[in-house]
C-alpha cells in the first residue's frame, strides 16, 4: 500500500497522502541522478478520505440484501462457467439493461466497454422514484454527518447527493485510469463507500500523482470512504477474486466480489452546473438535465443550516413535459427502455422519469 491510511473518526476528513517509503526515480524527478521521497505529499488536490458513521455501511448492506442487489451482482461478476450471467462488454461505450429487483423499483445494470478490461458492473436507479428511495436509505444511515463534515471542512455553500449507484467487481486485468469530474472548482466529489471487501488481497484502487504522474495502490477500508474530485486520476487495480471462497457468500461457489456504494455530491451553482451536468450525468439517471440539477441545489446541506437528507424537503419544482405528440404510443411499444437516446429523453412525463 502506497498511501497513508489514518484512523479516522466519523466525519473526520483527511487528504490522501503518499507514505514516506514512496520514491520517485530520477527519470521523472526534477533532480537528476537522484530519487526523491513523496512522503507526506498529497497525491492530487481534490482527493480525500473520510470516516463514516457506524451505521451507514450496515444500513446500505441491509438495503442491498433486501432488494436483491447483492444477488444481482453475484450473477454479473461470476463468469458463465461458474454459473454467472455477466452483461457482455461492448467494443465502444457501456452496455446495459433495465432490471427490476425485489423492491419493485426500476434499476439499470451496465458494464463498461472492453477497454476497461474488467467485469465491473454498475447498478443504478433508472428513475427518480428509485433515486428517492436510495436517498432515504442514505438518510437512515446518517449520511448527513458526511455531508456536514465535507461542507464545513471544505468551505462549501451547500450540498446535494444527486447521482447514486452501486458498483461490483471480481476481476480486472488492467486498471482503466480516468477522472470522474473536472472544471468544477472543487465543488463535486464521488464518494466511494466500501461495503464488501475480500480479505488478504492487494490494494484495490490506482491513484496517480498530480505532479509526477506516479501510480500508487490505495487500500479500501470498511468504515472509510474515499472522495474523488476534479482531475483526481484513479482506476480499479488489477484483481482476481474468482478463485476465492468468499466469507460473504454461502452458496458454495468459488468467487469473491468487491462491492461499493458511490454517491456523487455537489455544491451546485450557476457557474458550475454545466460542467457538473456534462462531466457526471452520463448514466441512465439522472439525465443530463441542468434544470433538474439546479432544482436540487443545496437540498441536503447548507452552511446556514436547515437542510438534510433525514429531514429532506425534496427538490424544487421544475417544468418538464413530453416533447412528442405520440408519447403514449411509444410507451406502449416499450420505447422508454428500448430507445434510451431519444424516446426516454423526449417523453419524460409519459416514461415517468421524474
Amino acid at each position: 500500500e502506497d498511501f497513508v491510511t489514518p484512523n479516522l473518526e466519523p466525519g473526520q476528513l483527511a487528504p490522501i497522502l503518499w507514505r514516506d517509503s514512496t520514491k520517485v526515480s530520477k527519470e521523472i524527478s526534477e533532480e537528476l541522478n537522484s530519487t526523491i521521497s513523496l512522503g507526506g505529499k498529497i497525491v492530487t488536490q481534490y482527493a480525500y478520505q473520510i470516516g463514516l458513521p457506524p451505521k451507514l455501511t450496515s444500513t446500505l448492506l441491509e438495503y442491498c440484501n433486501s432488494t436483491g442487489i447483492i444477488d444481482a451482482f453475484r450473477k454479473f461478476t461470476l463468469p458463465e462457467s461458474q454459473g454467472g450471467e455477466p452483461i457482455a462488454a461492448s467494443t465502444s461505450g457501456h452496455n446495459g439493461k433495465f432490471i427490476e429487483l425485489l423492491d419493485g423499483n426500476r434499476w439499470y445494470a451496465q458494464r463498461p466497454a472492453k477497454e476497461w478490461k474488467s467485469n465491473m458492473h454498475w447498478i443504478s436507479p433508472a428513475d427518480e422514484k428509485t433515486h428517492e428511495e436510495y436517498l432515504r436509505v442514505l438518510g437512515k444511515g446518517d449520511f448527513d454527518l458526511v455531508l456536514k463534515s465535507i461542507g464545513e471542512q471544505l468551505g462549501l455553500d451547500g450540498l446535494v447527493a444527486y447521482h447514486l449507484t452501486f458498483i461490483g467487481v471480481s476481476e480486472s486485468v488492467r486498471g482503466f485510469v480516468h477522472h470522474d469530474t473536472k472544471g468544477t472548482g472543487g465543488s463535486v466529489y464521488n464518494v466511494i463507500i466500501p461495503l464488501l471487501l475480500e480479505e488478504d488481497v492487494d490494494p484495490e484502487l490506482i491513484l496517480v500523482d498530480d505532479k509526477y504522474e506516479k501510480k500508487g495502490g490505495f487500500k479500501y477500508s470498511v468504515g472509510v470512504a474515499s472522495m474523488m474530485g476534479d482531475d483526481a486520476m484513479h482506476g480499479t487495480l488489477e484483481c482476481d477474486y474468482l478463485n476465492i471462497r468468499s466469507k460473504h457468500f454461502e452458496d458454495g461457489k468459488l468467487g469473491g466480489m468487491r462491492l461499493a456504494a458511490t454517491v456523487y455530491i455537489a455544491d451546485v451553482n450557476e457557474q458550475n452546473v454545466d460542467a457538473i451536468t456534462t462531466e457526471t450525468l452520463t448514466q441512465i439517471f439522472p439525465l443530463a438535465d441542468e434544470k433538474w440539477l439546479m432544482s436540487q441545489r443545496g437540498r441536503h446541506w447548507r452552511v446556514e443550516g436547515g437542510y438534510s437528507i433525514a429531514y429532506d424537503k425534496g427538490r424544487k419544482k421544475f417544468r418538464f413535459e413530453d416533447e412528442y405528440d405520440d408519447c403514449d404510443n411509444l410507451v406502449k411499444a416499450g420505447m422508454c427502455e428500448s430507445d434510451t437516446e431519444d424516446t426516454r429523453v423526449k417523453c419524460l412525463k409519459s416514461c415517468h422519469i421524474y
